[in-house]
């Protein structure tokens, strides 16, 4: 259970909100919110003479971090260049 509390009145919320003193706010269980900058950095310049095992190393990056299928293209497109 968790308790917010301004002053001495406390306000208490079923598992979804922790908050500090400090007025500051973590959302439990909640997974980062996907950003392709972020995620290009992750990843090691495309060489198109090995498309293949790009590709596989991709993947593995991309299960790591756990990146929704959907965002797959997003990173690709930024990071494929030359003749694919």
């Amino acid at each position: 259970m968790v308790q917010h509390c301004l002053n001495a009145d406390c306000i208490v919320f079923p598992g979804i909100l922790e908050v500090s003193q400090s007025q500051n706010v973590t959302v439990v269980g909640a997974t980062p919110a996907f950003r392709l900058e972020n995620a290009i950095k992750l990843l090691p310049k495309f060489n198109e003479q090995n498309v293949e095992e790009y590709l596989i190393g991709f993947e593995k990056v991309a299960e790591i971090n756990n990146w929704l299928q959907d965002s797959y293209a997003s990173v690709l497109h930024a990071m494929l260049v030359g003749r694919v």
